[in-house]
């Protein structure tokens, strides 16, 4: 298994209003595809949910779609990596109780590192 990639904070998205367009730039990805490019096995049955997927921005839920951004700096939006950050934002952001079943525990991420005491940078 490859190393761990360090976590970051997801703040709560948004909710945004039903008759604010869904960004053009964002693709739909089935939930059970971002698993298979991650490598990671869905260990419990999912809901149906519409997840778009983009470059850049933000986090934001619309009444039928969760928009999850991708770092602009990903250069493959259909990576292993590009798909951990989907799930950990499904997890963690989205709260999506069959997503952070399915990925923590599993040692797919880890905290980022901090200076000691007194070390100096």
């Amino acid at each position: 298994m490859a190393s761990a990639i360090a976590w970051t904070l997801i703040v709560d998205p948004p909710l945004l209003r039903p008759d604010t367009a869904i960004p053009t730039d964002a693709d739909e990805v089935p939930l059970q595809e971002i698993f298979r490019r991650a490598g990671v096995r869905l260990r419990a049955c999912a809901p149906p949910v519409r997840v778009l997927v983009r470059r850049g921005g933000r986090h934001m839920r619309t009444p039928s779609a969760l928009v999850v951004a991708v770092s602009a700096r990903t250069k493959d939006l259909t990576g292993r990596r590009a798909a951990l950050r989907v799930l950990e934002a499904l997890a963690h952001g989205f709260f999506l109780h069959e997503v952070r079943h399915s990925i923590c525990g599993r040692g797919l991420f880890c905290a980022p590192k901090t200076r000691a005491r007194g070390e100096r940078r």
